[in-house]
């Protein structure tokens, strides 16, 4: 996506970073991204790669070089741990037994309220500033 200027400056984000020309306005702006697609992306690369023999000639990411790969997981296994760490879920919840199990060890009651953002939202505004790979400046 792309973002102006005065959205870098408000942001605090660095001025030198990659230019884009948005092909729809002509207008000169920054490419950037949100972060919660990039940690969608690093969940289901994590998810490939737990079934690797089944992704790994599809293409995309998980059908690079395997160092290449381990590093690719280890970033993401590390930008997820400081989201979870960062956003820090406080919901409490308890634990249960439940007999008709058959088992008397407690389970995890995980029907925990929680607050969440509108994800719509969140997508409808950054399709909304979507360009292409293409439109570098």
């Amino acid at each position: 996506m792309m973002i102006s200027r005065e959205e870098v400056d408000r942001l605090g984000l660095s001025p030198d970073s990659l230019k884009i020309t948005d092909p729809k306005t002509g207008k000169v702006g920054y490419r950037a991204a949100i972060e919660v697609f990039h940690q969608l992306h690093c969940l289901n690369l994590l998810r490939q790669f737990t079934w690797k023999e089944y992704y790994e000639n599809d293409g995309g990411d998980i059908s690079a070089g395997e160092e290449d790969v381990r590093h690719h997981v280890d970033h993401c296994l590390e930008t997820l741990r400081m989201n979870l760490m960062c956003q820090a879920d406080i919901g409490v919840f308890t634990f249960k037994i439940y007999p008709e199990l058959g088992d008397d060890d407690p389970w995890p009651e995980f029907s925990t309220l929680h607050t969440c953002r509108n994800f719509d939202g969140i997508r409808d505004w950054a399709r909304g500033r979507a360009v292409t790979w293409d439109d570098n400046a």
